[in-house]
């Protein structure tokens, strides 16, 4: 059975550095003036939260275990198989992001460019699914890289 699981920042300081509140459920509260609060449903009661940290559980660990939500910051690395017999190192930055047209997660890139591997081959990199590999697909790991001291997310443009 699928886990609905949220996180948010904070508004309100907490006691410690990490200011993540997660939950179960957010609510938005929409006032007549047009502004907006959101809530994020916990255990020890409603917090509430910016609401450009809000993001639902991916049901994915990292390599550490660590669960991953979406919007939060990832390192992608690993060997990825691409055609005629060439491979690519990711050692990568993304953001964790939700498809509508693909209906699922995926890891949308920081630093976007173009590699190229022969005279008239290049690869693009922009973004990558986020899924569980299986053994024998390519050797792929993330790992999220909030949750340290001053945590920052970093808001990445749709393009």
């Amino acid at each position: 059975m699928r886990q609905y699981k949220f996180r948010g920042r904070s508004i309100e300081p907490l006691v410690g550095e990490d200011q993540w509140v997660y939950g179960f459920g957010v609510h938005v509260v929409e006032y007549t003036d047009g502004n907006k609060e959101y809530w994020l449903y916990t255990d020890n009661g409603p917090y509430q939260v910016d609401p450009g940290t809000v993001g639902q559980y991916t049901e994915l660990p990292d390599r550490k275990g660590k669960e991953i939500y979406e919007k939060a910051t990832v390192l992608i690395t690993g060997t990825q198989e691409l055609d005629g017999g060439l491979s690519f190192e990711w050692n990568e930055r993304a953001v964790v992001r939700w498809s509508e047209e693909e209906c699922g997660y995926y890891l949308d890139v920081i630093n976007k460019r173009e590699v190229g591997f022969c005279q008239d081959g290049f690869f693009t990199i922009d973004t990558f699914p986020l899924r569980k590999w299986e053994e024998g697909e390519w050797e792929i790991e993330y790992e999220v890289l909030e949750g340290r001291k001053n945590p920052v997310l970093l808001e990445v443009p749709h393009g």
